[in-house]
């Protein structure tokens, strides 16, 4: 008896701690030792983000995308790293796409691209030295700008946090490439003057007071996640966990209601980068926020953001259930939120003041219900 009481004293410490490391191990970031958004991290073969990569690549050769061209010759993950062929199409585009910079003269979406294609090109290290400094040099004017805009304030870009969160990744971005601290230094604050307009329910304000929409949350979470691959900033990675949240608030359809959108962008409910809330997903472990990424899979976007979600992909997270029954005060929206079995009513109080007019949103109470993976709604209109 004795024997077995030592016995026991022995092995259920044992089996507590092989207990809380497995606990532990569920936790970490794929079941590994990394961190969610490691840019440096080779993505494995059965990340379905690799697999949509390597499609946008064959789809890259028809539409001379750069960015795509250049990840297939560079990337690790890339079945046709280093083709000689694929190199020669992909510095073409590349000299195309900072010709259209010139061209059109944009200092963030465009630019945005750019960058992150010469990003790829600078850690790969392959591209012919002349023809790398001389997209630094051209693009520099519009960084600048950029720069320069966003220190004054003045214009919608620098209110707007969906355009705070780009210019955040262009300066990061050009921080890198250009050497230069004071992108950097710029880019923290606008992702902190950003994070003001974050609601208690992880979804932004388009501006100032606004409401949140819908298809810019693909644009908040992606160039946020960005940000994090690139600083790993531990108060955006709160703000990335508490966008997962949002994700809570869709329909078993996966369309979020658009009641609360700006009134100026009515309907704005979809597009945008498709993909952006595997970022929420992985880094708050959030099984409805995976499962709203699973489901957003199926529309396998060619746009360059979804390169982004890759390192935040986790095939160990649970996949929960979209649009399940709720009743609460919804903090994204600022008002009322049921739904069941199915149909739901939310209420927006969001206000927009701008001006000096104070602006409530045009539909104050919506009815919504979903039949057939399609969406219905009909509401009252009025303060």
């Amino acid at each position: 008896m004795k024997r077995l009481l030592i016995l026991s004293r022995l092995i259920l410490p044992v089996c507590l701690l092989s207990s809380l490391t497995t606990m532990a191990s569920a936790q970490c970031f794929r079941g590994g030792d990394s961190w969610c958004g490691n840019p440096d991290l080779i993505q494995p073969a059965d990340n379905p983000y690799v697999q949509l990569a390597e499609l946008n690549v064959t789809r890259g050769l028809e539409s001379n995308n750069a960015f795509w061209l250049t990840w297939g010759y560079t990337a690790p993950e890339s079945s046709r790293k280093g083709d000689a062929n694929l190199k020669a199409k992909a510095l073409a585009a590349t000299d195309a796409i900072v010709a259209r910079e010139l061209e059109q003269k944009l200092n963030l979406w465009a630019l945005t691209e750019s960058l992150e294609t010469i990003y790829l090109w600078k850690k790969d290290g392959s591209a012919p030295t002349a023809q790398y400094n001389k997209w630094l040099g051209d693009l520099q004017p519009f960084v600048e700008q950029n720069h320069d805009m966003n220190e004054t304030g003045e214009y919608w870009e620098s209110v707007a946090s969906n355009t705070l969160h780009q210019s955040a990744v262009v300066l990061q971005v050009a921080s890198i490439l250009y050497d230069q601290p004071r992108y950097a230094e710029l880019a923290a604050k606008l992702v902190v003057r950003a994070r003001r307009m974050q609601t208690p329910g992880g979804a932004f304000h388009y501006m100032r007071q606004s409401g949140p929409t819908p298809l810019y949350f693909g644009f908040e979470v992606t160039f946020l996640g960005r940000y994090y691959m690139l600083t790993k900033d531990p108060l955006v990675a709160q703000s990335l966990k508490s966008m997962a949240s949002f994700a809570h608030d869709v329909q078993a359809n996966g369309m979020w209601d658009g009641s609360s959108t700006p009134w100026w962008k009515h309907r704005w409910e979809i597009g945008g980068p498709m993909h952006g809330v595997e970022i929420a997903a992985g880094m708050a472990r959030d099984s409805v926020a995976r499962a709203l990424a699973e489901y957003r899979l199926l529309s396998q976007q060619p746009y360059y953001f979804s390169y982004i979600a890759m390192y935040f992909w986790d095939g160990t997270i649970p996949t929960g259930t979209l649009g399940n029954d709720l009743i609460k005060y919804n903090p994204n929206y600022g008002g009322p939120h049921l739904r069941h079995n199915g149909f739901q009513v939310g209420q927006s109080l969001c206000r927009h003041r701008h001006r000096g007019f104070d602006r409530p949103q045009h539909r104050a109470l919506q009815v919504r219900w979903v039949s057939a993976n399609r969406s219905h709604r009909c509401g009252l209109t009025g303060q």
